[in-house]
């Protein structure tokens, strides 16, 4: 009989307010087989409507006024702003709150600079309950129905363990993936990430603009500056546009996967893996997967402009010459020769295509396995295997794409004007950042960058004779 008590009293479940949030709550706990009730500060006033207006009375739900609704329930979520908790409990409802469980569900309109979260303050007007900050990252419509978007995961936080362990436990009965966030203490970064919009994408998209940028300066100077009347401008939109979007791929490919490089040498130079790397290469390291994703867009828009532009007009060098022989006998006393244009295309043309397409469908591959569900079935290993080892040969082939498309042109240009065609510029550093990464393959270094991340560290002492290097 006790332990069937038991379960019943904690399959309860109190919310103070009534509002979409509040009701989107309880609706979800309802499904879940709790049992829900509502407290307000005007009871007799207070309805259930629905996130999408519509408006239902739930016989099960229970709505009472605040006091008691804290003194019936253990575990009571405060689904009001902050700017009403000191109304809503004041130290007669504060007194009830002993030993209960509240968990602030509220968040900011702005970032007023506070270093006090929401939660922290209803701590200090309910001392004795124990606080716990969760389900702020949700929305009601996301609450209240499956199909909703946005993230599932919900972060909990609460000094106490205990507590965490319980809001967690329900979390998980309502349908959703929570995940233990520290003590209070991260409350304040919980309620300030709901105001921050794409914030892991702000440098690289920064470095995106500055790279799409540079080549689109690089090829107006090159086709309409430097040579004038070498390109016409209504071929501007796709065609010089074309290779603007090829070559900041590579760039932008280059950026995700040098960081990686940089690092190893860094730690070879430091001699050891435990100091910290500096705030730009970290911040760097954090970028690669939406660099990546960017790049991926652009080679998308890349390989669908090069298909409609796919032809002997726009790719010349790509297609074979040949004329047809069209006798025309009136008036003429010899034969017209014309010229129809490339029939068959040529083995540059055919190479090049083969291992452009080859690296468009292992970006695809990368940018597949970079989804969070995709990452998350995939062991460590894997995971290296596909965006390392697979993502380098990506770059070798999308490196190896341009080679043959502009080799015959470059040695025909010869130096040093071939430093003003874009495609051998746009090859540059991705062939540089190939190549470090083959030094780093290189048994003697590899075997020493292995050794250092494993833990072997090369300590520098102080002795009489000078100074000399220790291994431990």
């Amino acid at each position: 009989m006790d332990r069937k008590s038991a379960e019943l009293k904690r399959k309860a479940v109190g919310i103070v307010g009534s509002g979409q949030f509040a009701t989107a709550l309880a609706l979800r706990f309802l499904r879940a087989g709790y049992d829900v009730t509502i407290g307000s500060r005007r009871p007799e006033e207070a309805k259930i409507i629905s996130v999408d207006g519509g408006e239902s009375v739930f016989s099960d739900v229970r709505v009472t006024s605040v006091t008691d609704c804290v003194k019936a329930i253990d575990v009571v979520i405060v689904a009001i702003h902050a700017e009403h908790f000191k109304s809503t409990f004041p130290p007669e409802v504060a007194s009830e709150c002993a030993g209960r469980i509240l968990v602030d569900v509220s968040n900011r309109n702005t970032r007023n600079g506070t270093q006090t979260s929401n939660a922290r303050l209803l701590s200090t007007l309910v001392p004795e309950a124990t606080i716990v900050k969760a389900y702020n990252t949700l929305s009601a419509y996301g609450v209240e129905n499956d199909s909703a978007g946005g993230s599932r995961r919900v972060p909990v936080a609460s000094d106490d363990a205990r507590a965490r362990a319980v809001v967690m436990e329900m979390t998980r009965d309502m349908g959703f993936d929570p995940y233990e966030n520290g003590g209070l203490g991260s409350a304040l970064a919980m309620e300030e990430s709901v105001l921050v919009v794409f914030p892991e994408w702000k440098l690289p998209g920064a470095m995106a603009v500055l790279v799409v940028l540079f080549w689109v300066i690089f090829a107006l100077s090159r086709f309409y500056f430097a040579t004038p009347g070498i390109m016409r401008w209504d071929q501007l939109p796709l065609k010089i546009f074309n290779k603007v979007f090829g070559a900041s791929t590579l760039t932008l490919l280059s950026l995700t996967y040098l960081p990686s490089t940089c690092a190893a040498f860094l730690q070879v130079v430091n001699g050891t893996k435990h100091k910290r790397f500096p705030g730009w290469l970290d911040a760097w390291l954090k970028a690669r997967k939406q660099l990546g994703l960017i790049a991926f867009g652009l080679i998308c828009v890349h390989a669908c402009i090069s298909t409609l532009i796919l032809s002997p007009t726009y790719m010349s060098a790509w297609f074979e010459k040949s004329s047809v022989l069209i006798i025309v006998p009136a008036n003429h006393t010899h034969d017209v020769p014309l010229n129809l244009g490339g029939v068959w295309m040529t083995w540059i043309g055919e190479l090049s295509l083969l291992f452009g397409i080859l690296a468009v469908a292992l970006m695809t591959v990368l940018a597949v396995t970079s989804l969070p569900s995709v990452t998350s079935a995939m062991s460590w290993a894997e995971w290296r295997l596909v965006h390392s080892q697979l993502g380098y040969f990506m770059l070798t082939l999308a490196v190896t794409h341009v080679y043959v498309m502009g080799v015959p042109k470059w040695v025909k240009t010869g130096f040093p004007l071939v430093f003003f065609r874009v495609k051998f510029m746009s090859i540059v550093f991705p062939t540089l950042v190939i190549v470090l990464r083959l030094v780093l393959l290189l048994p003697c270094l590899s075997a020493y960058v292995d050794r250092i991340r494993l833990g072997w560290e090369r300590k520098r002492v102080d002795t009489r004779m000078g100074v000399c290097e220790q291994s431990v």
